[in-house]
C-alpha cells in the first residue's frame, strides 16, 4: 500500500508542476505580446495588416493585436491561429477571417476556462 501512496504523491506533484509550467508560459507570452504592442504604440509604428487578397497568410503564432472588454475585466493578447499551442498562450485569430481594421467579421477563439472566463460571468 505504501508504494501506491508514494506513486500517487509523485504523480500529483508531476501534474502540479506541469500545470504551473503551462500557466507560467501563458503569462510570459501574454506579457511579451503586450510589451511588443506597447512598444509599437510608443514608437508610433503602424501595424501593417497583410493584404489577404494576395493569398498570403499570417504565420502561425504571430502577434495580431489585443482584445479588451473593460466592463468584463477582459484583456488578452491575440495571436494568429487556433491550434492548441496558440490557444495556450493567448486568444487566437481564426485563419481566413477579417483582421482588425479590415471589413468583415473578426473571429477570435480562446479556451473558455482561461482567457474568455470573464465572458461566463458577464452581463
Amino acid at each position: 500500500m505504501t508504494w501506491l501512496q508514494r506513486f500517487l504523491f509523485v504523480a500529483g506533484f508531476m501534474i502540479l508542476g506541469y500545470c504551473l509550467a503551462d500557466w507560467y508560459h501563458a503569462r510570459t507570452e501574454q506579457a511579451k505580446g503586450s510589451r511588443e504592442l506597447d512598444q509599437m504604440l510608443f514608437q508610433n509604428t503602424p501595424y501593417r495588416n497583410p493584404d489577404l487578397s494576395t493569398g498570403k497568410q499570417i504565420p502561425e503564432g504571430q502577434l495580431v493585436g489585443k482584445v479588451e472588454i473593460p466592463k468584463l475585466h477582459l484583456s488578452a493578447v491575440v495571436f494568429q491561429g487556433t491550434n492548441d499551442k496558440v490557444l495556450d498562450q493567448g486568444v487566437g485569430h481564426m485563419d481566413h477571417s477579417a483582421l482588425p481594421g479590415q471589413p468583415g467579421n473578426v473571429v477570435l477563439a480562446a479556451h473558455r476556462d482561461s482567457y474568455f472566463r470573464p465572458l461566463k460571468k458577464g452581463k
